[in-house]
């Protein structure tokens, strides 16, 4: 269930970029926040579960490695893997690409 790889696809939004046409370097954890959400609410029953037991998901570290830019108005991919799985945690680790490379 946790294994595979789960891919979002979406699209920059000229509100997502700076005045060179570049993605800002903030949106890029909002690509991967949708990617996290999206995963998240295709199990209904760990949904339920955390809101029965006041369980919050909590971001406690982020990092990103910029290596090419993205422009609008580029169709992205974003591949979310689950790295590791602790006692109080899940650790992802996100991979953006133009969609189709």
């Amino acid at each position: 269930m946790f294994t595979t790889p789960f891919k979002f696809n979406s699209i920059v939004r000229f509100t997502d970029t700076d005045k060179y046409g570049h993605v800002n370097n903030s949106v890029y954890f909002t690509y991967f926040e949708e990617a996290r959400t999206q995963w998240l609410f295709g199990f209904p029953d760990l949904v339920k579960w955390g809101e029965d037991n006041s369980i919050q998901f909590v971001i406690a570290e982020q990092s990103c490695k910029y290596i090419l830019p993205l422009l609008h108005p580029n169709n992205i991919e974003t591949t979310q893997s689950i790295k590791k799985f602790g006692a109080a945690s899940i650790e992802f680790s996100y991979e953006l690409r133009i969609a189709g490379t």
